[in-house]
């Protein structure tokens, strides 16, 4: 179920990727391929993946987002797991053994549009958060842009909010060059419940930094390399952590998209918020900047 259809130029014929099950095979997506897209050629499986299954292509960049003259093709399924390899519009043969993840949290089913201008890959997500209260349960996660990057790790996946996210921006705050300790936060005072927050840490000999808002806390735990709950390792000493804040729910991007976590808000509402707090535990930081944007309602844009 789930289909996933793209048209696949070089061989002039359309894909499907979809789910399978069959008993003799396991889990899996089947590839299909077509030239008019109502007869369809059965052509591989790749095998450990679910429903909802993803397949395009992306230029690589370099470490510092730069082009190269590499691209690579990456498929996922439901759970956002993913990998990297080739695709010869029959079979997909992955670059490594085990699967990599940048989604985390209350993300699942995600798919990307096709022809997007310019080349982008645009990917929304069903966030599976309870909405008590309300004439509606669960929502859509803000739209993100996936590129391909060059890491120490390999060429690696990263996910990072849409540019277009700058059209809802009302008011900035910024504070910057500040040394954080345990007793010694800083603190930047704001107004409104839609906020764009994005933090840079040199992490010093902190064991702990990160932004406390609205009841809320987002940190990195430097021991176990962490944010939230998702592995993210610091780069030259420093770790970046942006945050959506949205009524029901927080995306936290780390290190430009290397790692996204979704999550419910401990108070969701539209309460406004009206202190970010910048913080270091166990030892001391630097708080190399903090901006937040009020953000406007996407209804009232």
């Amino acid at each position: 179920r789930d289909p996933k259809v793209i048209w696949y130029e070089p061989g002039q014929h359309w894909v499907m990727a979809v789910y399978d099950d069959t008993p003799a095979i396991g889990h899996s997506i089947a590839f299909y391929s077509s030239k008019n897209l109502k007869d369809w050629e059965h052509q591989s499986y790749l095998l450990g993946y679910y429903e909802c299954p993803e397949l395009y292509q992306l230029p690589v960049l370099d470490a510092e987002g730069n082009p190269t003259t590499q691209s690579k093709w990456v498929t996922a399924a439901a759970d956002g797991a993913y990998a990297i390899g080739e695709f010869d519009g029959k079979t997909f043969k992955p670059d490594h053994k085990d699967k990599h993840r940048v989604f985390h949290g209350a993300y699942y089913a995600a798919q990307t549009f096709s022809q997007a201008p310019h080349g982008r890959r645009i990917q929304i997500a069903w966030a599976r958060i309870d909405m008590p209260d309300m004439p509606f349960n669960q929502t859509f996660t803000f739209p993100h842009e996936l590129t391909l990057r060059q890491t120490a790790d390999g060429i690696r996946l990263f996910a990072e909010p849409v540019r277009e996210i700058e059209t809802l921006r009302k008011k900035q705050h910024k504070v910057s060059g500040k040394v954080l300790s345990e007793d010694v936060p800083v603190e930047l005072n704001v107004a409104g419940g839609l906020l764009d927050i994005r933090a840079t840490f040199e992490l010093g000999n902190a064991s702990k930094v990160g932004l406390a808002f609205g009841g809320e806390e987002v940190a990195y735990d430097v021991k176990a390399a962490k944010l939230d709950w998702a592995p993210l390792r610091a780069v030259d000493g420093k770790i970046s952590i942006r945050v959506l804040v949205d009524r029901p729910m927080l995306e936290i991007c780390g290190n430009d998209g290397r790692a996204y976590v979704t999550k419910k808000r401990a108070n969701p509402g539209p309460a406004a918020i009206p202190v970010i707090k910048a913080f270091a535990a166990g030892g001391s930081a630097k708080l190399v900047q903090l901006e937040v944007d009020e953000l406007e309602s996407i209804w009232s844009h």
